[in-house]
């Protein structure tokens, strides 16, 4: 047996036993605690100014509709942690050497839910799947021309994964961080830059999945009642070349005031070398309208 495939079945027989003597003894030594319960829903229109390392020179005028949901809830003997983000948004582009002036950017649909089962120990066990996809058709752009490289569900990621998880919730808002064995999903029809494996000539692979690791915190803050903080870390790495992970950050510090005006500041980071071997960062500062529901 090769090296790697031992290192597979180790970390797999090793989070399993965890799972089941953490479970075993737990519910010896106490019993099992709800959460307290919580639900933050903010929607925002706004406009901005904005910065981003993938994109030619120029002054960038953006108009951005932003929705994002976080809930965390008791369901029988489990917890329920829920989320979901819509982002889609159009840039203006005044620069001489912009192929066109008015571009989609944000076009982005995610959303995630987990099953947590209290056992009465820090760490729980618990299974999650999330989604993640465009809306809308996503081009690249030249100073001559476009390509298309994305369009609603195609392609389209998911991730099923099962191992242990912290949660904590509050006054100052929910946390959750988890880590465990995960089956990265990639299906796509028209666009497989994602999905074809480069080595097979001549056959164009519309469907990958890796196994690997997944590790993934989020967390919904409340500084106070009027400035709020979003953060997600996402990470994988595929079991053929643990050397290699996929990274993905999204945080916003928002500033609210007289109820429906916001003043957010967002921070997106990449790091994926199936799409560039550069890291994209992408940060904006955006001032419009808002609303949260709880």
């Amino acid at each position: 047996m090769l090296l790697r495939e031992r290192y597979k079945v180790l970390f797999t027989v090793s989070i399993l036993l965890l799972w089941g003597v953490e479970g075993i003894w737990a519910q010896v030594i106490s019993p099992p605690r709800p959460v307290a319960a919580q639900s933050y829903t903010t929607m925002s229109l706004s406009l901005a100014e904005s910065f981003n390392s993938m994109q030619p020179s120029g002054n960038f005028l953006m108009m951005r509709l932003y929705l994002n949901t976080s809930t965390l809830e008791n369901m029988g003997p489990f917890i329920f942690k829920g989320g979901g983000m819509v982002r889609l948004g159009g840039t203006y582009i005044d620069a001489s050497n912009a192929h066109e002036a008015v571009r989609v950017t944000d076009n982005e649909l995610f959303s995630e839910a987990a099953l947590i089962y209290p056992v009465g120990w820090p760490v729980n066990p618990y299974v999650a799947a999330n989604v993640r996809t465009s809306i809308t058709e996503t081009f690249s752009y030249s100073s001559i021309a476009k390509t298309r490289f994305a369009k609603f569900w195609d392609p389209v990621m998911s991730l099923e994964g099962f191992g242990l998880a912290y949660n904590a919730s509050g006054g100052w808002g929910m946390l959750n961080t988890r880590l465990g064995l995960g089956l990265q999903q990639v299906r796509a029809e028209d666009h497989p830059a994602l999905t074809d494996d480069p080595s097979t000539r001549g056959v164009v692979e519309r469907y990958k999945a890796p196994p690997g690791i997944e590790h993934a915190t989020d967390a919904s803050l409340r500084l106070d009642s009027t400035i709020g903080c979003n953060l997600r870390l996402g990470m994988f790495s595929s079991f053929d070349d643990m050397s290699v992970w996929t990274v993905r950050f999204d945080g916003d510090m928002r500033f609210r005031f007289w109820r429906f005006l916001e003043f957010a500041w967002t921070l997106g980071i990449m790091h994926d070398i199936r799409v560039s071997r550069r890291t994209h960062v992408a940060h904006s500062i955006t001032f419009g309208l808002t609303h949260e529901f709880r």
